[in-house]
Order: structure tokens, then C-alpha cells, then sequence
């Protein structure tokens, strides 16, 4: 896990404390990491409005949630990670899912692949 979201989850679960204290008499210990007011489950749809909401603050255009595993994995290969690797981080047993389902190709790899080839029949 990278250290910016290691330390995103422990401050998460210091605001959790902080709420099981407060209402130490109502609060459901589930062990979930994520939960609502309570210590419960977190509602899927609430965490959907949530995300959408976000979104739209940000001016990004609405997505799936789903959508944020496409990301992830086209930017890692963006960034030079082996497609082995991003399967593996994604849980694929076959190669062929990581690459052709969820590695999306930037338009700047484009421009990199025509500089490249320059850089190679120039030599």
C-alpha cells in the first residue's frame, strides 16, 4: 500500500475512535474498517452519492466507482509498472485482463511512441 494512503487510513480510523468514543453506549464494534455513525455497515449507496458528489466538486465527469480500478491500473503502466505487477495488484491470473480490459491507453503515449521512433531511425 502506498504510505500516503497508510497514513490516509490511520488518521480514518483516529476520527473513528474519536466517534466510538462519543457514543461509546450505541456504537456496533463490526471490526470494519469503513462504517457508518454507528460502527455498521456503511450503506453502498451512501458511499455512491458520496463519491459522485466528489466528483462533480472536482468538475470531473460522472464515472463509476468501478472506474477508479481502470484508472489505477492505467496509471501504473503510465508509469513504467509491469503489467505482471498491476495484475497481480488487481488480483488477475491472466495477463490478457490486466492489458486489455484495464490498462487504457493515454494520448500522450502516442506522442512518446512517435518521439521514440525519431529518436531511433535518426540514429
Amino acid at each position: 500500500m502506498p504510505a500516503s494512503l497508510v497514513a490516509a487510513l490511520k488518521a480514518h480510523w483516529n476520527r473513528q475512535a474519536f466517534e466510538l468514543a462519543a457514543i461509546a453506549d450505541e456504537w456496533r464494534t463490526t471490526g470494519l474498517g469503513f462504517t457508518n455513525t454507528l460502527g455498521g455497515p456503511v450503506e453502498p449507496s451512501n458511499v455512491l452519492k458520496q463519491f459522485k458528489k466528489r466528483l462533480n466538486s472536482a468538475g470531473l465527469p460522472e464515472q463509476r466507482f468501478h472506474d477508479l480500478r481502470h484508472c489505477a491500473a492505467s496509471l501504473l503502466i503510465a508509469q513504467g509498472v509491469p503489467v505482471k505487477v498491476v495484475a497481480d495488484i488487481l488480483g488477475h491470473s491472466q495477463l490478457a485482463t490486466t492489458s486489455d480490459l484495464y490498462a487504457h491507453i493515454f494520448p500522450a503515449a502516442h506522442r512518446d511512441a512517435a518521439d521514440l521512433m525519431d529518436q531511433i531511425l535518426s540514429s
